[in-house]
């Protein structure tokens, strides 16, 4: 996912991480609706200028099971029955 410089467009339903103007990066953060601002962002007094929505990634290990603390490596296969 990639920044958005345009704060309007920024859904105020969702989890999100917002750039501040110091080079800061806050997040997860929300809309405030009583305070109408961000969280995080009340008393720099200023808005953020980007935001991208707050994703939890994958591991990139996706290949590993993790169960009770043990590890368990899955043989990752690359040719499932390609015939002929």
């Amino acid at each position: 996912m990639s920044w958005n410089h345009d704060i309007t467009s920024a859904p105020r339903d969702r989890k999100l991480w917002l750039a501040s103007e110091c080079g800061a990066v806050v997040g997860p953060t929300t809309w405030d609706k009583k305070r109408e601002q961000w969280a995080g962002f009340a008393t720099r007094g200023k808005p953020p200028l980007a935001w991208q929505l707050y994703i939890v990634p994958e591991h990139p290990g996706n290949s590993v099971i993790v169960h009770r603390h043990t590890e368990i490596n899955l043989q990752i296969v690359d040719d499932c029955g390609g015939g002929a």
